[in-house]
């Protein structure tokens, strides 16, 4: 789920999109738990690619990564 207007969407990501890499970094054996601590710590990523091939510069959009309430 992509929310209209949000910033996932203003990077350009759409449903349906997997992320296979943070930073040039495989995503592959990542756990949930692993990257919920990395963003815990205040480790942003500021790129995301896809398995597309499309990259996004997430980094310059504000609340981007944004915790969930």
């Amino acid at each position: 789920n992509i929310p209209k207007g949000g910033s996932a969407e203003q990077a350009g990501l759409k449903v349906g999109e997997v992320i296979t890499q943070i930073d040039g970094q495989s995503v592959e054996g990542i756990t949930n738990d692993e990257y919920c601590a990395r963003f815990a710590s205040g480790e942003l990523p500021e790129e995301i690619t896809t398995a597309s091939g499309a990259t996004y510069d997430a980094g310059r959009i504000e609340g981007f990564w944004a915790p969930l309430q």
